[in-house]
């Protein structure tokens, strides 16, 4: 699967079974939020879109949100 923007990057994610799908849309738009505010000098837009892409992946891989801060950590 790969997420194409306007620039014609293209960022590839990772293929999961997902536990729950409840979120995830909301996730990966938090992501690129927390992306785009906090990182819009030091990350380009591929970057941005991995982030986000990442945590949406592991928040379909388990219900609910709890601990997906902290398996993000190594981004922050």
């Amino acid at each position: 699967m790969s997420i194409h923007h306007a620039g014609g990057d293209a960022v590839e994610g990772k293929t999961s079974l997902p536990f729950c799908t409840i979120g995830a849309g909301d996730t990966f738009i938090a992501g690129m939020l927390y992306a785009l505010t906090c990182h819009s000098a030091d990350w380009d837009t591929k970057t941005k879109l991995e982030f986000a892409v990442e945590l949406a992946t592991l928040k379909v891989q388990r219900e609910g949100f709890e601990g997906l801060g902290q398996d993000v950590q190594r981004w922050l």
